[in-house]
């Protein structure tokens, strides 16, 4: 065979392996995106975020801490469920998944609560918060413990988690007692 002969033969050889080679990028691609997809349509949902240490709950909830803390939490994903009809979206809002974090410091917080009689019994706290946690899968009331920045730092770094969550289609957060929020959440920058 002459060199003219293996040249041709080698362009031929490259050009299938480089068809096939883009064929199956063009796949790839093609499943990457359908993947992509999945995850942000499947997988969707909102994330409300509250620091139980400022943004207390309703006296009438708290004040019957048994049945309070289910109806707080039901009361409180309906809320966002009846802002997000008004709201443009492209998810069904009574089917996406609603996850509710309430972090405080409960010792302080049943303290200040029997203090100003919302609550009779510090016990009336505990009870609120493991009924609201207990009420559905998705919801949680977190004892945070003592500490001056313990809900603060917590709801801090799962709002930075849920940010950064392809799945995560909205975040609420409650937070209105503490200024150092104000600085942190001006800081975030959102992407539309």
């Amino acid at each position: 065979m002459d060199i003219r002969n293996e040249a041709e033969m080698a362009i031929g050889d490259t050009q299938q392996v480089l068809q096939a080679a883009t064929a199956w990028m063009g796949s790839f691609i093609a499943t990457d995106q359908r993947k992509d997809k999945i995850i942000q349509k499947d997988g969707s949902f909102i994330a409300i975020l509250i620091d139980g240490d400022g943004a207390k709950f309703a006296d009438q909830y708290l004040r019957t801490p048994l049945e309070g803390g289910p109806v707080a939490a039901q009361a409180l994903k309906q809320a966002v469920r009846d802002y997000l009809q008004t709201d443009t979206h492209d998810f069904n809002t009574e089917e996406i998944p609603i996850i509710v974090r309430a972090y405080a410091n409960l010792n302080d917080l049943a303290r200040s609560l029997r203090l100003s009689n919302v609550i009779d019994r510090d016990e009336d706290m505990r009870i609120f918060a493991e009924q609201f946690t207990n009420s559905r899968a998705e919801v949680d009331f977190v004892n945070v413990g003592r500490g001056k920045e313990n809900a603060d730092s917590k709801l801090r770094k799962m709002l930075n988690h849920y940010l950064r969550n392809l799945q995560c289609k909205k975040i609420f957060v409650a937070c209105c007692h503490d200024n150092g929020y104000l600085q942190y959440v001006s800081s975030i920058s959102f992407i539309s």
